[in-house]
């Protein structure tokens, strides 16, 4: 219950973190989290509207206890509902809508401790997915654009997707 409780936490935080930049930079979109009923399945849990195409993207977010192991392990946090990985899914949903994708990581040291996140493009998730049969290890995922954290907040900007 407490990770599934951190990751909402961070699901808020990052929408937060992107419509404060797009107010910041006067940038005509949106971001929101998705909704599902309990029990169901969806395809990423924050997403950003906007007709700029650049803004037009969805993000998958997991926040994770770092001092309990060095791997995001696909099998413990991600699903196979209905039969299909949750990053198979995904991938066909980013397809499907025209989004680009994202997995935000968010690497939690425990009570006290600092948190540090990070935005792998999602052509790096199917990468790592290939590559490495059990999950990807942190040190991986450390090498993605950091969001940084300045305060008790973190901060978007376009470094963070890569869009410069």
């Amino acid at each position: 219950m407490m990770a599934k409780a951190g990751g909402k936490t961070f699901e808020r935080e990052l929408v937060s973190a992107c419509n404060r930049w797009y107010i910041e930079e006067g940038l005509a979109a949106l971001a929101y989290r998705r909704w599902a009923p309990p029990r169901t399945f969806q395809e990423f849990d924050v997403v950003s509207d906007s007709e700029d195409m650049l803004l037009y993207f969805a993000v998958e977010c997991k926040s994770v206890l770092a001092n309990q192991g060095e791997t995001l392990y696909w099998s413990q946090y991600f699903n196979t509902a209905g039969g299909m990985h949750q990053i198979d899914r995904e991938t066909r949903w980013l397809a499907l809508t025209g989004r680009q994708g994202y997995l935000a990581v968010e690497l939690r040291g425990g009570k006290g401790s600092k948190r540090e996140a990070y935005m792998c493009p999602w052509h790096e998730v199917k990468k790592w997915r290939r590559m490495f049969a059990i999950g990807v290890r942190f040190d991986r995922i450390r090498e993605c654009p950091q969001i940084r954290r300045v305060g008790t907040q973190y901060e978007m900007d376009s470094d963070v997707l890569c869009l410069d």
